[in-house]
């Protein structure tokens, strides 16, 4: 295994700029693309590397991650090659933004984005799971090296996904003999003779990231403890979770990431859609907004829109099946459900114009043609006010959906009821008294006062429904992954150098929070 950084390769058309990571099989530098012209990350393995295990998985990355470039939540790969001086490549996009694991273990990340990171990989691990492998006929690839310093950030502060160099198909992995792991971010079946990887082992690892987010440390290391691999392995395979022990998170949280973690790959969550539904459970539960979990499915479907993916908000990215408006029901068209058809009106050319009983609008739907459709009698030509009827009538049926569209949403109210989407049951309003989580109020009167001499400010705010054990979340604006937490409706923060210092502030109460209020002082 090589220890030194070895020089940037020539490759044409690309112009090395720096040197951003090494590694003991390859280092990544950035490089400027000349056309198009634009910053690219490139992996080179070392020379040291060519014709080994390595080489053959800087190919299997560079396959797996190719077919996944179109998610916004995997890193894009361009191209692959041979440098002329024999060492393999991978082009790809340059993600500017640091990944997960800096500065985890000196700060906690706030709640919302952590479950908001959860939501949003569980989508592209989902893809993963569900996409065709390039040349052959199965389906699926198991990432197998989930952990935070796999994971980027682009440059909207967005996750990505990344080195699928230890990652096996479904095919392979049902075969066994899988090498290479991250011990703290393996699950238990991972450190078998002979392992099995599936779906349930990627949703492990995930969970642990998401717990280490949460936590500061991987989910089974010891603080100050025995962390060597041989106990670190025990501990993973026997020792029974521990929870987060924050006090904005609430029990079902620990509930779905112990899940998550079973030891048994059984018990835990049978694909990444279900356990980020059970993550977006626990936003609804804490009134935040629902982040969208966008899939990429490559699994067949009787039609290009329809069935299984509904319930997931965000964009759920298919191929496209087309539908033969003539009915025809040849291979690749399927035929539409039948529905309501506006009946086939005779058109009677001497006519200039053409009168439509208001009383036959139906809501139009492409379907097969029907037999003997009803025919309409046009009312005598001669009457002059017969066009503006439509227009009333259309009108009149515009007005009518909208006054049920509002009474649908007053019906529900304001804020969602939230369902658990997995199963399809109703869960309680956070915003509900009725419901078993209570949102405690916002703060009020936030407020900052400039102290010029000790170069802080001092914010101030008010409760409007103090209750014992209330506690309030803040962070700087700025730097939201230093999150902390006083009983006291004070802070003092250094003033941000020649900006505005800004910070947001919410109510915590019995595990939930309130939303949140942002105030700045200059």
């Amino acid at each position: 295994m090589s220890t030194a950084t070895q020089p940037a390769p020539t490759i044409p058309g690309f112009t090395f700029v720096r040197l951003l990571g090494h590694g003991g099989f390859a280092d990544v530098f950035l490089y400027t693309q000349a056309t198009p012209r634009r910053d690219v990350a490139i992996k080179v393995l070392h020379s040291s590397m060519a014709g080994t295990e390595a080489a053959s998985r800087l190919d299997n990355e560079a396959d797996a991650m190719a077919g996944l470039s179109q998610h916004q939540n995997i890193v894009t790969v361009f191209q692959s090659g041979v440098a002329a001086d024999g060492r393999a490549y991978l082009v790809m996009e340059y993600y500017p933004g640091p990944a997960l694991s800096q500065g985890l273990r000196q700060s906690q990340r706030s709640l919302a984005n952590s479950l908001k990171i959860g939501i949003q990989l569980a989508g592209a691990l989902e893809s993963a799971h569900r996409i065709r492998v390039p040349g052959s006929t199965t389906q699926g690839i198991l990432h197998r090296d989930i952990k935070p310093a796999n994971i980027l950030t682009d440059r909207w502060g967005r996750p990505v996904l990344g080195d699928f160099g230890i990652a096996m198909t479904n095919a392979e992995a049902e075969r066994g003999g899988a090498q290479g792991m991250s011990i703290p971010w393996s699950p238990p079946e991972s450190f078998d003779k002979d392992p099995h990887p599936t779906r349930q082992s990627d949703v492990w690892s995930l969970a642990a990231t998401v717990y280490a987010l949460l936590a500061g440390r991987p989910p089974f290391e010891v603080p100050g403890g025995n962390n060597q691999a041989h106990a670190m392995i025990d501990r993973i395979r026997n020792a029974p979770y521990q929870p987060l022990g924050r006090v904005d998170a609430p029990a079902s949280l620990d509930q779905v990431l112990s899940t998550a973690m079973a030891k048994s790959p059984a018990a835990r969550y049978a694909s990444m859609k279900a356990f980020g539904l059970a993550l977006r459970e626990v936003e609804t539960e804490l009134g935040l907004p629902p982040t969208g979990m966008d899939i990429l499915d490559d699994t067949p479907h009787d039609t290009g829109f329809g069935g299984g993916d509904d319930d997931v908000v965000g964009t759920s990215l298919r191929p496209i099946t087309l539908i033969d408006p003539t009915g025809a029901t040849g291979a690749g068209w399927p035929t539409a459900a039948p529905g309501p058809v506006l009946p086939d009106i005779p058109l009677d050319r001497t006519q200039t114009r053409r009168d439509i009983d208001p009383t036959q609008l139906r809501p139009m739907v492409m379907a097969s043609p029907v037999p003997a459709p009803a025919v309409v009698t046009p009312e005598p030509a001669a009457q002059p006010s017969s066009w503006w009827r439509i227009v009333v009538a259309v009108v009149v049926v515009v007005v009518i959906a909208g006054a049920v569209t509002i009474a649908v949403l007053l019906g529900k109210g304001g804020t969602p009821t939230g369902t658990n989407e997995a199963t399809g049951t109703p869960t309680a309003n956070p915003q509900d008294p009725g419901g078993k989580t209570q949102i405690p109020p916002a703060p009020e009167n936030l407020a900052g006062t400039v102290d010029a001499a000790s170069a802080t400010v001092v914010f101030t705010w008010t409760n409007p429904d103090p209750q014992p054990g209330d506690q309030y979340r803040w962070t700087i604006v700025g730097s939201p992954d230093n999150v902390k937490f006083t009983a006291d409706t004070e802070v003092t923060v250094p003033q941000t150098a020649g900006q505005p210092t800004c910070i947001n502030v919410m109510t915590i109460r019995s595990g939930a929070g309130s939303a949140e209020v942002e105030r700045c002082a200059a």
